[in-house]
């Protein structure tokens, strides 16, 4: 599936949980953001090392704070 589409489904998703549409624009950028690493990457399977150099890769190169990066692990769980 393409990052398109699974953008579109999670908003999707998202919507039926009745988010409001900051909560959403905040999930599908941190969802965005965590696609553009994996293909970046070209990261095939995903551990917890690959999880821990996202956040890792948050933190120093992108300069995220805490209440930031706690989000991309939200959605991380949420798309599970």
């Amino acid at each position: 599936m393409n990052k398109s589409k699974l953008l579109s489904k999670y908003e999707q998703q998202l919507t039926l949980k009745n988010y409001s549409e900051n909560t959403l624009r905040a999930y599908l950028n941190g969802l965005n953001i965590y696609l553009e690493y994996v293909s970046t990457n070209q990261i095939q399977k995903v551990t917890s090392e690959v999880l821990g150099s996202f956040f890792h890769h948050c933190k120093k190169d992108l300069g995220y704070s805490y209440s930031m990066m706690k989000l991309t692990m939200d959605v991380q769980l949420d798309s599970s």
